[in-house]
């Protein structure tokens, strides 16, 4: 009995140093960012996953307050294989949009930048514990299909409040959020919706961003081609 305690002992110590040994980075919060396909493949040639009908996760960012991002350092290496497990889920939710194929490459951009950072966080811990909580928080958003409960679907000419955009977070989550936007060219430079960004506390518990996004009075949605 001593001799199995002992064991069980020195593992956990073994894994706290392992863990650690990741990074010592320094951060408050998390951005949690969603971009709308339609905007953001108006100006850059895409190549999306076929079926592609919603937000996609642009990126689940570890944050300094009140809008600063950490330089994220540690020895953890991205690695391909430990996403086995979610990689349906991630190649449609969490996507490359200029080239779906070329997502592995993506992600791994995200998990060095940032993930680095989050694999701080108990909750996450890894790399599969950091893209499994970017789809969980995913699917909890759910942004197109809350948007159009409001009211708030994808149009070509229509144009919308983006306090209402904010209202409508405000209502489901219980804490604001940001939403930027893109001036497309022309005399009229409607502005069309690109990001959505949401904030969590390291609880993973909805937060007010403490920060602003650039979106105007009104926003157009535009749709899917």
């Amino acid at each position: 009995m001593m001799r199995a305690q002992s064991l069980c002992f020195l593992v956990s110590i073994l894994v706290t140093i392992l863990h650690v040994g990741y990074s010592q980075n320094r951060w408050d919060y998390y951005v949690f960012s969603v971009t709308w396909p339609p905007t953001y493949c108006e100006s850059i040639q895409c190549r999306l996953p076929r079926g592609l009908r919603d937000f996609t996760i642009h990126g689940l960012w570890p944050t300094i307050f009140p809008n600063r991002q950490p330089n994220c350092t540690g020895s953890l290496r991205f690695d391909i294989r430990r996403l086995q497990g979610i990689r349906n889920e991630l190649d449609l939710m969490w996507p490359h949009l200029k080239n779906y194929r070329e997502s592995p490459s993506f992600w791994k951009h995200e998990f060095e930048k940032h993930g680095l950072c989050a694999v701080e966080d108990p909750q996450v811990f890894n790399q599969y514990g950091y893209f499994k909580f970017g789809i969980k928080l995913m699917q909890k958003l759910n942004l197109l299909k809350t948007l159009m409960k409001y009211k708030i679907s994808p149009h070509d000419s229509r144009q919308y409040d983006t306090i209402n955009l904010m209202n409508v977070l405000e209502r489901e989550f219980g804490y604001n959020g940001s939403a930027n936007c893109i001036r497309k060219p022309g005399r009229r430079g409607m502005y069309h919706l690109e990001e959505v960004h949401v904030c969590l506390n390291r609880k993973h518990e909805f937060m007010n961003c403490p920060f602003l996004g650039n979106c105007p009075k009104k926003f157009i949605f535009p749709p899917f081609q």
